[in-house]
């Protein structure tokens, strides 16, 4: 993948990857054409790059952008990776409680489906399976996140709540 940050929203490039820096260099991708709502599945964050600065500067651009109340929804699995590895992503998911969401998968039946990011109902970013760096970026392609956008609320309604941020001064 080359330098797609320079592409405008409405071109419409797919591109499939095999690394995880090309998964990351995505995910930078699909940031940058967010505007209004990003919604990600994902076992535990540690492949996405989120927890870069340049990554959670684009989702403070989100915040900023959209007047949206949760429109960045982000589903894990396990919460571990997040606590112990992204703090200044935290930081920012405390600073804008009222736009990101975290909650985590009560369904253990998931363990391997394909992790996802939908950025306004119509570009997708996705992974073959959780354990490999295969996959591919779909902009501009609503017919893409239909299927993944359908998945992905039924597992928000079932969910928990995750980590908020906050740290509790007990």
């Amino acid at each position: 993948m080359s330098d797609r940050n320079a592409l405008q929203p409405d071109e419409a490039p797919s591109g499939h990857f095999d690394t995880f820096e090309h998964y990351r260099q995505a995910v930078g991708d699909l940031l940058a054409h967010a505007e209004r709502t990003l919604s990600i599945f994902d076992p535990d964050l540690s492949h996405t790059g989120l927890e870069h600065k340049q990554s959670v500067a684009l989702l403070e651009t989100l915040c900023r952008k959209t007047t949206q109340p949760d429109a960045i929804r982000i589903l894990l699995i396990a919460p571990s990776h997040l606590q112990k590895h992204c703090p200044r992503l935290l930081r920012l998911v405390e600073q804008q409680a009222h736009r990101i969401s975290i909650r985590l998968v009560s369904n253990p039946g998931v363990q391997d489906l394909a992790p996802f990011m939908i950025a306004d109902q119509a570009h997708l970013l996705t992974r073959f399976h959780p354990d490999t760096a295969r996959g591919k970026l779909a902009l501009n392609d609503a017919s893409q996140c239909a299927q993944p956008g359908l998945i992905f609320e039924d597992l928000w309604m079932a969910s928990k709540p995750g980590p908020t941020g906050m740290t509790l001064g007990l």
